[in-house]
Formats: C-alpha cells, structure tokens, sequence
C-alpha cells in the first residue's frame, strides 16, 4: 500500500552511535548535569519524566529509583547501575535547599522540559554535533 498523496511524512528519527554518547558525556562536567543526563540516558527518560524525580525517589542504598512515567508507561521501581548510584549521591551532597525534586532549575522550581533541552542543545554543541542532532 502506498502512502496517501497528501499524507505528511515523518521526520526520520536518529539515534547517537555510542561514540557520539562518549563525547556528549565528556563535555558534562556539572555534578547537576552528569547525575541528570546520566539518569535519563540510562532510564530512557523523557524530558518531562525527568522534572517528575525527587529527592525521595532515589533509594542509594538499595540501588533503586522510583521513576513515574508519563504517557501511558508505568511508574515503577527500577535498579540503578552503580557509576548512577555514585553520582546521584555526589550531587545531593551539593543540594542546600529543601526542594523536593531531585533536579531544580537557578529558580529553585523543578527542572522545566523546556530548559533540560537547552541543556541538551548546548552539550550537544560543545560535543561537536549540530543542534539538529541533539533534538
């Protein structure tokens, strides 16, 4: 069956190869960021999913991490793999606030879909790659 005359294609979806991933990581540095992209990369987050974390979500002595899921997935309990484990930790260390979200913005609100992938479009930069790429 052939597509409709009028039927609007898709963009093609891509996906990093993993040494576009090794580079991404490289240029985070932030103990913020590297636990964020860490977490996300590793979970399949969507943007959204991410601002959902808190603090409270993450269990670093168990190994786990409460994720809720939007979209129709289902929330559970996932393990964390340790080097995730490692960095959450390091960066709730440097948290001095009282925020129950796990990532909150210069604002002290939790962590917009909007500025995470600004977030993303500047890493995906500083790593070499047009903005498209990191979309």
């Amino acid at each position: 069956m052939e597509p409709r005359q009028d039927a609007t294609l898709l963009p093609e979806i891509t996906f990093l190869t993993q040494d576009e991933v090794r580079r991404l990581f490289a240029v985070i540095t932030g103990k913020r960021a590297r636990a964020l992209f860490q977490l996300a990369y590793h979970h399949g987050l969507r943007a959204s999913e991410v601002s959902l974390l808190q603090r409270a979500d993450v269990h670093a002595k168990q190994g786990r991490i409460y994720i809720p899921r939007v979209k129709g997935s289902i929330a559970k309990t996932y393990p964390m793999q340790p080097e995730d484990v490692r960095l959450a930790r390091a960066y709730l260390r440097t948290c001095d606030d009282d925020s129950p979200y796990l990532f909150i913005s210069n604002r002290g609100i939790p962590l917009e879909r909007r500025s995470y992938w600004d977030l993303m479009q500047t890493y995906g930069q500083r790593a070499g790659h047009g903005v498209s790429n990191w979309a």
